[in-house]
């Protein structure tokens, strides 16, 4: 009777090993393309206190991304290396009104634009493997460029556009995220961090298994 619990145990091992053998979403030459998008859009929501302090009478807000693409190839069932992109872009215009040097009231429009990517090459640790569930922890470091520009609508007050570009471009990113295969090759993402978006979701392809 004694060697029943080593028995159970001996069994669950070799279901678990047996599972792990032939049962794993993550393998040594997988590829995976990913396509996300990310919450939030951070240039967008600093602009956006500015209408929710009331400073502009009128005003619009738009913008584009954190988009995220991403490529990785598995050089075993533990560690994968690729290239992560991320694009983010947002702009806006302010419409209030104001006296010039003549003493009229007149209508004015502020503009800004901000767009910004960035490259990086990236280390994926996978620390659990299952047929449909991948978790991992991610870090990426490389190239990032950013502009922002300002433009004032009141040429009495200012005729020139204020305009920045990134001062040190290094990028890097590290998240923790898994995928979910809804079909063999087809799965979706999730990861939050910091990648140019707090959190993001997206979908997954996977080919070149063996």
């Amino acid at each position: 009777m004694r060697r029943t619990p080593k028995f159970i145990a001996l069994a669950i091992t070799s279901v678990m090993l047996a599972i792990q053998a032939h049962a794993q979403s993550f393998e040594e030459g997988t590829n995976i393309i990913s396509v996300g998008y990310g919450f939030p859009n951070l240039a967008k929501s600093y602009f956006s206190v500015w209408d929710d302090a009331n400073l502009y009478d009128r005003s619009s807000l738009g913008g584009f991304g954190p988009l995220h693409l991403k490529f990785e190839h598995a050089l075993n069932e533990k560690f994968g290396i690729g290239l992560s992109l991320n694009l983010v872009s947002a702009n806006g215009k302010y419409s209030y009104e104001s006296y010039n040097n003549n003493g009229v009231l007149t209508d004015y429009t502020d503009e800004f634009s901000m767009s910004g990517w960035s490259a990086l090459a990236r280390l994926n640790w996978h620390f659990f493997n299952s047929d449909k569930f991948d978790p991992y922890w991610g870090f990426g470091i490389g190239y990032r460029s950013a502009k922002w520009k300002y433009t004032y609508g009141d040429p009495d007050y200012s005729t020139e556009n204020i305009t920045a570009k990134t001062l040190i471009p290094l990028g890097f990113e590290i998240t923790i995220g898994a995928r979910y295969y809804v079909a063999e090759n087809i799965g979706i993402y999730a990861e939050t961090g910091l990648a140019k978006s707090i959190i993001q979701f997206g979908v997954s392809y996977k080919f070149g298994t063996k």
